[in-house]
């Protein structure tokens, strides 16, 4: 907090209109109430009767919360100061300003206090690659839980909302965001263990011999290309990769496709797919560029839905299944 104003009560008779000795505490509302103003604090963050959970009185350095009650009379001599927080003056600090520019854009599927699950956007980042990117997932989670009060970052010990499982930018679907550090230990354990079951929709060039199969093979990441490699066997670098998927429908030679992450790599879905000869339409990393031109649009995938397993989840989110 910042001090507002620090008043003597010699100072306050040359003041004329400010707080005289016998001065009543709804006149001290008000006369603050006008000097706050003056001093570029924002009047719509100034609520009716005080300012309760936002600034601190203290008269002859005896902290008083929010307006003294109305039995509590000014003397001359009297000290009064008054505290208020950074972000109710037009200069918030760095993170109040940045997160107060932003409206948060959220399909909120599920919350509570430890939870807030969302369908993120396609053509959304989930976190920034560049600085200063402010239209990402997290930005505007913290934005809204900021706004909700649920979150304060100029609280040294106030923990940063932060993403459980992230998707790319031209994916969108179902992301977990952790409110507190233990749910987010939690999360990243069940996710690391494959105690989170991933299931995503996509639509595929052509149809799948078979109708569902669960697919082995190996995949290596190319940082520099942003690209990754998938065989059937293993080689130099590679990890191991197991995705089952199931044929949903087909249509004018293309097919809807169930695809559910045993591992969960960089592409996975877009890399494994292509290696049997159906990559995802939109996708000209992997796919058949000339087939995209022709239907156009953003990568056909979605993570459509998750389901939380294992020992040691809450009771009441066992079993649950986010869309």
């Amino acid at each position: 907090m910042k001090e507002a104003g620090r008043i003597t009560g010699e100072a306050l008779l040359v003041a004329e209109e400010f707080i005289r000795e016998g001065v009543s505490t709804k006149e001290i509302d008000r006369k603050i109430r006008e000097y706050i103003e003056k001093c570029g604090a924002k009047p719509s963050f100034l609520g009716y009767g005080g300012f309760p959970g936002s600034a601190c009185i203290s008269i002859n350095d005896e902290v008083i919360h929010g307006i003294p009650s109305k039995k509590r009379i000014l003397q001359e001599g009297d000290v009064v100061q008054l505290f208020i927080k950074d972000e109710f003056f037009d200069s918030p600090t760095n993170d109040d300003s940045a997160l107060a520019s932003i409206v948060p854009k959220l399909t909120v599927v599920y919350e509570d206090e430890n939870l807030l699950i969302c369908d993120k956007p396609v053509g959304m980042l989930s976190h920034a690659d560049k600085e200063g990117e402010k239209n990402t997932l997290i930005e505007h989670v913290k934005a809204y839980l900021w706004q909700k009060g649920e979150y304060s970052p100029e609280d040294e010990q106030s923990f940063a909302p932060a993403l459980c499982n992230r998707i790319d930018r031209n994916t969108g679907g179902i992301v977990i965001a952790a409110k507190n550090a233990e749910v987010l230990r939690v999360m990243n354990e069940k996710i690391k263990n494959n105690e989170l079951s991933k299931f995503y929709l996509c639509a595929v060039r052509g149809t799948p011999k078979r109708d569902s199969a669960e697919l082995h093979g190996y995949l290596k990441k190319n940082s520099a290309d942003n690209l990754v490699q998938v065989r059937d066997e293993y080689f130099s670098g590679s990890k191991e990769i197991i995705t089952r998927y199931k044929t949903l429908c087909k249509k004018n030679g293309n097919s809807l496709v169930e695809v559910e992450l045993v591992t969960g790599r960089t592409h996975q879905i877009r890399a494994h797919m292509a290696s049997i000869g159906h990559p995802l339409l939109g996708d000209d990393k992997y796919g058949d560029r000339a087939l995209n031109k022709k239907f156009g649009g953003d990568v056909r995938l979605h993570a459509a839905e998750l389901t939380l397993i294992g020992s040691d989840i809450p009771d009441k989110w066992q079993g649950m299944t986010f869309k």
